[in-house]
């Protein structure tokens, strides 16, 4: 049991592995960090950021429900499975709120990031891609892909076999912790 609540808060924790990173201090060209904000602006438009959100959100629950339900026993058990679903949707929640406060800031990092790797030319040539019939309804689609049976079933194939592992080896850290001598005391 306790190894499942250890891998389900590592499994949800994991984003916040990389809060740590300082954004660059790098000064970035006007024109290109304009170009950025406009192409973000027809990739991401604004009113269907939320929706965006919400989607690649339940996709990614509804994997890793997938994945640990195929691999962990403990979720057998449905008084288990009640409580584990009920911290998911919670985190679920928590974190698709989180993230659409966050977005003002990740846009202007995405801006930055755009242009930084690309030229004012080429992120006018993606925008009038995206502005195309095809590149709306790759917008419209692209957000899915995750959900599709396919790649869902490589997801939760790949995300089993490493909560198998990861089993082994929170096993592994509690035996080595529990083997420690008790400290003094100061």
């Amino acid at each position: 049991m306790r190894v499942l609540i250890a891998l389900a808060a590592l499994c949800v924790a994991a984003p916040a592995f990389t809060q740590n990173a300082a954004p660059s201090t790098e000064s970035l060209d006007p024109a290109r960090l304009q170009a950025a904000a406009e192409l973000i602006e027809v990739v991401t438009p604004p009113a269907r950021r939320d929706a965006m959100i919400e989607g690649l959100m339940t996709s990614m629950a509804t994997n890793l429900r997938a994945s640990m339900g195929s691999s962990t026993d403990a979720l057998k058990d449905e008084r288990v499975k009640a409580i584990f679903d009920k911290y998911m949707d919670a985190q679920t929640g928590e974190s698709g709120t989180a993230l659409k406060a966050a977005l003002p800031g990740m846009v202007t990092a995405m801006a930055r990031a755009y242009a930084r790797r690309f030229t004012v030319a080429q992120m006018a040539e993606m925008k009038t891609f995206f502005a195309t019939p095809t590149g709306q309804l790759y917008m419209d689609q692209g957000g899915t892909i995750m959900g599709d049976p396919d790649v869902a079933a490589w997801q939760q194939t790949t995300t089993s076999a490493q909560f198998a592992k990861m089993r082994e080896r929170i096993r592994a850290m509690q035996v080595e912790i529990m083997a420690l001598p008790e400290r003094s005391k100061p």
